[in-house]
């Protein structure tokens, strides 16, 4: 997640996930029946759907794709709301591959729909990337699918400075600042960046970490000490699953049982 902003085919038209057509292996589930396997697509050809797709028999799906921003959050939050709130829906997924974005407001949508997760199923279903902001969504689900090539976490929170002083300097050319308010210019990309202000920094982003672990542990069955010693690494296919952050594996592609890819 980023508190500046961080650093893609998309799934859809699937059919139903019924929990029952999920293997379970050691007690966690590990992998969807092919009956339950969605098709793969890629992105959309234009823009993003205007409104929720709902399927025949009653799915709707959602997209959270590309970098996400605060309208991005907006967005999503409306047309999972009118899922949730429509008589022709009985279960939501949430089709995702998004590397994150902004950390204003990913926690507060994932907060939404983890609240809206009680009313109807909802699922997680990623086709290439789900992380950090992406992730945080994606905990809200009651399950948490993937293909095997797909990747997830990133739990953490980064913030970026630029420092363009020094190559103004050699181009001859001097900023000035005139301000008010003692912190009125900091993080100013004009000037090398001023210890108290790294180190206050430093403090947020610590502080919006633990927010985030705080509540994937609490969507995951993890202990927030056990998120924060992911150091906000990346996990692909299997090893998300043994990473607890997520359920199953799905291929797209395959008509037999797929464990791996």
């Amino acid at each position: 997640m980023a508190a500046v902003i961080e650093h893609p085919g998309c799934l859809a038209d699937g059919a139903s996930i019924d929990p029952q057509q999920l293997l379970e292996v050691n007690d966690r589930p590990l992998a969807l029946l092919p009956s339950a396997a969605p098709s793969l697509l890629a992105k959309p050809r234009a823009q993003l759907p205007p409104a929720v797709y709902v399927s025949a028999d009653g799915v709707a799906r959602v997209f959270v794709l590309g970098a996400l921003l605060a309208g991005d959050y907006a967005r999503i939050g409306r047309e999972f709301a009118a899922a949730r709130d429509s008589d022709q829906v009985r279960e939501i997924h949430l089709m995702i591959d998004s590397p994150g974005g902004a950390y204003m407001g990913a926690l507060e949508l994932s907060a939404f729909i983890a609240e809206g997760a009680g009313a109807k199923p909802v699922f997680a279903l990623i086709g290439g990337m789900g992380c950090s902001a992406a992730y945080a969504i994606a905990s809200a689900a009651d399950r948490v699918l993937l293909t095997p090539s797909a990747s997830v976490g990133s739990i953490g929170v980064i913030m970026v400075h630029f420092d363009f002083s020094d190559m103004l300097s050699a181009a001859g050319v001097a900023v000035t600042h005139v301000f008010s308010g003692s912190h009125k210019a900091d993080g100013s990309p004009y000037m090398p960046l001023a210890d108290d202000v790294r180190e206050r920094w430093q403090g947020e982003v610590d502080a919006a970490q633990e927010r985030f672990a705080s509540f994937v542990s609490h969507r995951r069955n993890l202990t927030t000490d056990a998120v924060l010693a992911q150091e906000a690494a990346v996990f692909e296919g299997p090893t998300a699953i043994a990473a607890g952050l997520a359920d199953g594996l799905f291929s797209p592609f395959n008509s037999e049982r797929n464990n791996h890819a």
